[in-house]
């Protein structure tokens, strides 16, 4: 009767970890998605126009 105890205990615990992971992995898909969307209106707001960069000079 042990023996079955057993089984039935690392299943559960492999369930578990199985289901902690599976959170932890799409938690990290949704932050990443978050964090690296482009912002609405984050070109027009700054005054830059799409495809364009700033020009740099060197200081005398």
């Amino acid at each position: 009767m042990s023996s079955k105890t057993k089984i039935v205990v690392l299943r559960m615990k492999e369930i578990i970890y199985t289901a902690i992971f599976l959170g932890l992995a799409v938690l990290l898909i949704t932050l990443c998605f978050i964090m690296f969307r482009p912002k609405k209106g984050a070109a027009a707001a700054s005054g830059d126009v799409a495809g364009t960069c700033p020009a740099y000079t060197a200081r005398p």
